[in-house]
Formats: C-alpha cells, structure tokens, sequence
C-alpha cells in the first residue's frame, strides 16, 4: 500500500490523471488506474491506436514478512504478544532479535479507515521475536535449519507493562489502550485489518567505498524503482506504455490485486474505450 501511494504521488507530480475521472484519453496522454490502494496501472497513451498492442513491464511491490493474524493480542507470562503467519517463504531465523516495524489498514466499524506505523523510524519504539541465547539453545541448534524455528511462534513482542487497576490480562489490556488512544481502534477491529510485520529501518549504502545498497525488500523494490522511473520520463510513444505494479508475487500472484486476476483485464478494456478503440475482444 504504501508502494503504491508513493507511486501515485510521484506520477501526479508528473500530470498523471486517474483514467476514471476521464471520459476519453488521447495519444500523449498520461493516466492511471489505482485498484484499492494494491494495484497500480501507469499509463502513457501512444500515438498508434491500442488495437496495435502496447508496451507493458511489470514489477512487484509486495516483500516477504509477517501478517498478523485476526484478533492477535494475547498475553502469557506478563508480556503481551502479537500473533502472526508467515507471508511467503523466509528463513525464520532472520526474524528474531531484529528490529521491527508494524505498518497496517484497519476499518473501523463506522467504514472509517486507519493507517498504522509503529516503529517507523530510528525515535520510536521498535518490536521484536525473541529468540533463545546460544547456550539455552543448544537442541535447537541439533535441528535441521527448517525445522529449528517454527513459524506459529512467530510471536511478536509489543509489551510488558500492565494498565491500571486489577484485571486480567492487565498487559494485553495496556496494549490495546494505548492503540484506542492513538488510533482510536478496539480489539474487534483487528478483524477488518491488514497489519504487516516487517525488519526496521531504510535502505542504506553499504562498503567503506558505498559502492552497494542494502535494505529490506531491496531486490523487489529496484525492479520497482526502475520501472516508476521509466514511465515517469515516458514521452509520447509510439506505441502505448504501460507499467504494472501488482502485488502478491511471493505467493503466486493470487488474490484481486495480483497479476492472475481479472483486474488487468478491466484495466485494458477500460483503456480501449477511453481511447476509442471499444472495449470488445
């Protein structure tokens, strides 16, 4: 989501229009299609009439993380902990003891939408997944590297100190308190949410010499970066551009915002009757 917000910024910055707000496109024309917020159609209208085909490049925006499960606040042994699943494949003990950040949606019960980003920079807060210390660990260390972590205990810590007064689950309560008073959400709002877990920090040069770039999701976000940039600087082509920023790769492309969908379909066909072209075949 946040990929494709700052892909839509950047491309109205550059006279991009939402096609939808068009009743016909023409050729030099510069024109997008945002579905719900996953799914970004760039668009440079070309000077041959779409029958002739188009150019198209595609990129992934989606990364290997964790996504919090429905309901995931639970507390055991004082602490209060975040349940998550694993979203596409990773080696898991890349994620303990690292710094994490908490970035989401919810939708609240009265339709109204929340952003969420907790640990987003170096002053706040960060999370994390425990891990055991070398010498408490030496039968996990026996294991295959597979089977040494488990991904159901991916549990993310996000506190240890108990609201006030007596109640059980004090901790948990403390939690879910300070996101009411921050993001006035309640605990059933975690239903309607998409809450990803992902490692803290930006991407940054790497060897005494800065001769490379290392970040979390970096190899997708470069194929991501270059493909913006290119249809950015498109200029009235001859044949129409289109640059595709779907999401869902890491687990096949499924789902309404991944290239297997009919979305692309909609797109085409809604591109060929802005254009005149019709929208049949």
């Amino acid at each position: 989501r946040l990929c494709v917000a700052e892909a839509v910024r950047r491309a109205e910055a550059k006279g991009f229009v939402d096609i939808t707000r068009k009743d016909s496109v023409n050729a030099g024309d510069k024109v997008y299609y945002n579905d719900n917020g996953k799914l970004l159609y760039l668009t440079v209208v070309g000077k041959k009439p779409l029958t002739e085909g188009a150019n198209i490049v595609a990129a992934h925006t989606d990364c290997t993380r964790l996504d919090f499960k429905i309901l995931p606040i639970f507390e055991k042994d004082g602490f209060a902990y975040g349940k998550t699943c694993m979203y596409s494949l990773s080696k898991l003990e890349k994620w303990t003891s690292t710094p994490l950040s908490m970035y989401g949606t919810v939708v609240r019960k009265d339709g109204s939408v929340i952003e969420i980003a907790e640990g987003a920079s170096e002053d706040e807060p960060a999370l994390f997944i425990t891990d055991m210390s070398l010498h408490y660990s030496v039968e996990q260390g026996q294991r295959k590297q597979e089977e040494a972590y488990n991904h159901e205990q991916m549990n993310v810590f996000l506190g240890a100190t108990p609201a006030e007064g007596d109640m059980a689950n004090a901790v948990k309560e403390n939690i879910l308190q300070y996101l009411y008073e921050k993001y006035g959400m309640i605990e059933e709002d975690f239903i309607s949410a998409e809450i990803e877990i992902v490692p803290a920090g930006r991407t940054r040069d790497i060897g005494l010499d800065s001769s490379a770039l290392c970040g979390y999701g970096f190899d997708d976000r470069a194929a991501v970066y270059a493909q913006l940039h290119g249809i950015l600087a498109c200029q009235a082509p001859e044949r129409t551009a289109i640059a595709i920023f779907a999401d869902k790769e890491e687990i096949g492309f499924e789902g309404r915002s991944g290239s297997h969908s009919r979305v692309t379909d909609y797109f085409l066909r809604l591109l060929a009757e802005k254009s005149g072209c019709g929208g049949d075949g």
